[in-house]
């Protein structure tokens, strides 16, 4: 009777599936999980979106080959997503500034005005009846903590609303609404916070 030996490379593919398993079962409770670990609470200031950005940056995005594919809401958010990423990067430590013209640093504040006038420029011109908000939550938490970076005593983010009703006095946080982070986007690749808002 010939006896198998458990052999060093089985135990090197085991140990590879082991972790390649565990790395992946990470990430999905990563991106499913910090949503609800970020706490994004009251007061809630609303704005209307008020990124300046330069004629030639539009004309560059709108000429984007995915551009004629959007149809609806929720191909213009992806859109606008990827446009924002592939314009920004995050970094906290720069001059605030609501001009832009060509790749550079953003913080929170610059990543949701600037989703949100190409946002709304966009929808405009595809007449999709939505319209993006800026909203400042005063108080950001992560697992219940205050998160102790410079930038973070407060945190932008977008809300999508119905066209029409984006008058700032008579705006709510309500359900049925889509809450974004750009920034947050353009770091993990986590779009949506409904989880994190209070």
């Amino acid at each position: 009777m010939v006896r198998k030996s458990f052999s060093f490379r089985r135990l090197l593919f085991f140990t590879g599936a082991f972790i390649l398993v565990a790395l992946v079962l990470s990430l999905i409770l990563f991106r499913f999980g910090f949503p609800r670990l970020l706490g994004l609470g009251q007061p809630h200031t609303f704005s209307t979106p008020q990124a300046q950005i330069h004629p030639e940056l539009m004309d560059q995005m709108v000429k984007h080959s995915s551009y004629g594919d959007v149809e609806d809401l929720d191909d213009l958010i992806t859109f606008t997503m990827q446009r924002t990423s592939e314009n920004l990067y995050p970094d906290l430590y720069h001059s605030y500034s609501l001009h832009f013209r060509e790749l550079r640093a953003a913080h929170c504040l610059e990543y949701s005005h600037f989703f949100g006038s190409a946002f709304n420029s966009f929808a405009g011109a595809k007449g999709i009846p939505f319209r993006a908000i800026v909203v400042r939550s005063e108080e950001a938490t992560f697992a219940g903590q205050r998160i102790p970076l410079s930038g973070f005593e407060n945190h932008d983010w977008i809300m999508i609303i119905p066209a029409g009703s984006e008058s700032t006095g008579q705006i709510a946080i309500s359900r049925g609404l889509r809450f974004l982070d750009p920034m947050f986007y353009d770091l993990f690749y986590i779009a949506y916070i409904e989880a994190s808002i209070h």
